[in-house]
């Protein structure tokens, strides 16, 4: 009796000590990715270049030139020049802008996925430690009344078992080693989470009263579209791809300008008639492109690369989510097999007939929940995988970053 009122004190301490601790649920930790540093600064870039005046003028330059004739200032000429950039150059040149400027947004959203990504491994991770911790406390437990029960035995001399003694003393002391790797690694993560989220408060714990099971990752990514989503390094790639097309129109236009310059000259000549002083006059370019073809060519061959490197990265993230997505399978199957062994368990069954009221000897009933707690640790290790393979699909499908933003750690697939 005694024993039970100390665990019914120490539960109610640890509830006390909850109750002074703000829930954040896993979608606020995510929703910091947008405040990371790396994406504010692209964001302020993109700012700046959408707000700049990039379109390309008709008129180029216009200049104005004076001649002396015969040092005579009466007889002084005029010549003024309008230099213009050609209608096919100027359009060309505004697609270049849009191409650049996709590429750059192209790279924020590549930034927000890196960022992203960190998070969800970060929140994931978090959740593992929080039951491996929970599940080592436990299995600490057994082991300390294991101990007891066994001095207690040798104590009053019933052919206590010393080997038995010592190795569930071994147990023990490695399962504290455990216990406090695993308690360090919770506070570094709920550290790192705690920077990586602005505005987050300093006594805080995850909630995870919506926070997805293992097996129900399959389903998550089933329900999830991913026609739209496209991994931001492959949109990256595709947009230089554009920008380096638009660069080649863009020089292929400007060896294709025909009027180069339009100008009035002004004699200023005594006596003379007006009709004699001014004329009119305007440049012509030859269809002779120079280096401007050595500048063409070099942009095809880097479009070229970059198109190929697209092909590549594309085989490359195919085959990786394949696999992915048949380790995941497979793991779910493991777990699925894992908890119906629990289920049909005989030390399961042990416990149920110990709760019914059946007599069972101490040392037993804790080898029994010595097995479950272990059985409980080895799914904890096939969850774990599960989840990496998880939030494999979801990078490499591009799923992670693609608007509207989900949780994907939720079951319900909540926006933020």
């Amino acid at each position: 009796m005694f024993k039970k009122w100390i665990s019914l004190s120490g539960c109610l301490a640890l509830a006390l000590a909850c109750q002074g601790q703000a829930l954040v649920r896993s979608q606020t930790l995510l929703a910091g990715a947008r405040q990371d540093q790396a994406v504010a600064l692209q964001g302020e870039h993109l700012e700046l270049v959408q707000q700049a005046n990039l379109r390309l003028p008709l008129v180029e330059q216009i200049s104005l030139r004076t001649e002396t004739d015969r040092f005579q200032l009466q007889r002084q000429e005029y010549l003024s020049r309008l230099s213009i950039n050609g209608l096919r150059e100027i359009k060309r040149q505004n697609l270049l802008n849009d191409a650049e400027r996709l590429e750059i947004e192209s790279r924020q959203r590549l930034l927000l996925h890196e960022a992203l990504a960190n998070r969800y491994a970060a929140v994931v991770e978090y959740r593992l430690s929080q039951n491996e911790a929970e599940l080592h406390q436990r299995l600490l437990e057994v082991y300390e009344d294991k101990l007891r029960v066994l001095r207690k035995m040798a104590e009053l001399d019933l052919d206590t078992d010393v080997e038995e003694l010592i190795k569930v003393e071994y147990d023990r002391d490695e399962l504290q080693l455990r216990l406090s790797a695993a308690q360090n690694r919770l506070r570094q993560l709920q550290s790192l989470l705690h920077q990586l989220t602005p505005g987050l408060p300093a006594d805080w714990q995850l909630d995870t009263a919506q926070f997805v099971q293992p097996l129900q990752l399959e389903r998550l990514l089933a329900s999830s579209d991913p026609a739209a989503a496209l991994h931001p390094e492959l949109a990256e790639q595709a947009s230089q791809v554009s920008r380096l097309q638009a660069e080649y129109d863009l020089e292929k236009a400007k060896g294709e300008q025909v009027l180069d310059f339009l100008q009035v000259r002004f004699q200023n000549r005594p006596g003379e008639p007006f009709n004699r002083e001014m004329s009119v006059g305007l440049g012509v370019n030859l269809p002779f492109k120079g280096s401007s073809r050595l500048k063409s060519n070099q942009l095809k061959i880097e479009q070229h690369e970059a198109s190929q490197e697209l092909r590549l990265g594309q085989a490359d993230l195919q085959q990786k989510l394949t696999e992915a997505q048949q380790a995941l399978g497979a793991l779910s199957q493991q777990y699925s097999q894992a908890q119906q062994q629990v289920q049909n368990s005989q030390a399961l069954f042990t416990l149920r007939q110990a709760a019914a009221g059946a007599n069972q000897e101490p040392l037993v009933l804790l080898r029994a929940q010595e097995l479950l707690l272990k059985r409980e640790l080895r799914r904890l290790d096939l969850g774990r995988d599960m989840y990496s393979r998880y939030l494999d699909v979801l990078d490499w499908s591009g799923r992670l970053s693609a608007p509207p933003l989900r949780n994907y750690l939720s079951a319900a697939l909540e926006q933020y």
